[in-house]
């Protein structure tokens, strides 16, 4: 007994044309037409299961029905991709964002007024006069790349979370919602793993950028906030007990904020931001430790707790030089934001160049989508 779907079938009128055309099948001969005659037996197969393409359009049969007549296939040719296999190829795992200068613009104030804090901590706390304080601020940051671990280096005595609260308080004078960051990180956000804001303005994004597949979707709107508790467990060994779970995952992408300021006062300035939901998790002074960027070992135990073990598969987006030559040393890609730190640093253009893979005067989806667009596919 022939197999039904080779078993010529009866035309019985267009409805049952549109149903088998429906249904997934095409049109073509089950035997060579006589010469003369005036058309051959056909029947309704489907495409073969490696995928390849053996239809053969018949015109009479779709002009009968009122159909349009399918363009032909080129011998060997490949059938339409599963739906699964026509999602984005991302080339990235982890995008781990810097905080200060990077997601917002380090001359709006608020970093000179973390610098004026700090030296007046500085000078009350070491009964130093208002210059030497400044100075040894200068000299602290400068040693270290992080005020309290260059005090230390001093031999100053400093707690770290009563100086971040001293010197970074104030954040809501300073820092508020830009729509133009938050509609370019909300649309990474919700392809590299964490939650899309609902206030985002997507009018003029493109659908296809920003809308994670289906399955990643859903699976993001299940997603509970990121864990937020300022009295969780620090350190690279708690923060690697938290992120464990995404070693196992082959293919684990995430979005993450790495400072050196406090976790603490990092997710102040997130929340003033309006960016909190756009990052899985925040890494900063207290799971640094001793080992505050551009040291190596600060990327290295980042990535390694987001569970990536190629670093070409991160990128990093940094407003200081130095930081980004680290990470660019360890094999990272670099988007680098340029303004007031690059300045001070004193930055060539060709020094930013020869380390940057793209280079952004702010975090908006424009620049983004001109300067890298491998993050879209």
């Amino acid at each position: 007994r022939p197999d039904h779907r080779t078993r010529p079938a009866p035309v019985q009128g267009a409805m049952a044309a549109s149903l088998a055309l429906a249904r997934g099948f095409s049109a073509r001969p089950a035997v060579p037409a006589a010469r003369g005659s005036r058309g051959a037996l056909r029947v309704y197969t489907r495409a073969t299961s490696e995928g390849k393409n053996n239809v053969v359009p018949h015109p009479g049969l779709f002009q009968k029905f009122g159909l349009a007549t399918p363009p032909a296939s080129p011998v060997g040719a490949r059938a339409a991709p599963a739906p699964s296999a026509l999602r984005p190829n991302r080339n990235f795992d982890a995008l781990i964002f810097d905080l200060d200068g990077v997601l917002y613009p380090a001359d709006n104030g608020y970093m000179a007024h973390v610098r004026e804090n700090a030296t007046r901590f500085i000078s009350h706390k070491f009964s130093m006069e208002w210059r030497d304080a400044e100075t040894a601020r200068a000299e602290a940051f400068r040693l270290a790349n992080q005020t309290v671990a260059g005090l230390r280096l001093m031999g100053y005595e400093v707690d770290a979370d009563e100086f971040a609260d001293f010197c970074r308080e104030g954040e809501e004078q300073y820092l508020f919602p830009n729509d133009e960051v938050i509609t370019a990180l909300s649309a990474l956000s919700a392809r590299y793993g964490g939650a899309a804001l609902a206030n985002a303005d997507y009018r003029n994004v493109k659908k296809e950028m920003i809308s994670p597949s289906r399955s990643e979707g859903s699976r993001l709107a299940a997603a509970p906030p990121p864990a937020t508790d300022p009295d969780r467990p620090s350190g690279k060994t708690a923060a690697t007990a938290t992120l464990g779970r995404n070693k196992a995952e082959k293919h684990t992408r995430t979005m993450v904020v790495l400072t050196n300021a406090s976790e603490r006062r990092a997710r102040i300035a997130l929340e003033c931001l309006g960016l909190t939901r756009c990052f899985k998790h925040v890494f900063g002074a207290q799971f640094l430790r001793d080992a505050p960027k551009p040291k190596p070992e600060a990327f290295r135990a980042t990535l390694d707790a987001v569970g990536v073990t190629d670093p070409s598969r991160a990128v990093i987006f940094e407003d200081s030089l130095k930081n980004a030559k680290a990470a660019k040393h360890l094999g990272m890609k670099v988007v680098f934001v340029t303004g007031e730190t690059c300045d001070a640093e004193g930055a060539e253009l060709g020094e930013i160049d020869a380390v940057a893979d793209a280079v952004i005067a702010s975090v908006s989806l424009p620049e983004l989508v001109k300067a890298m667009p491998e993050l879209w596919k």
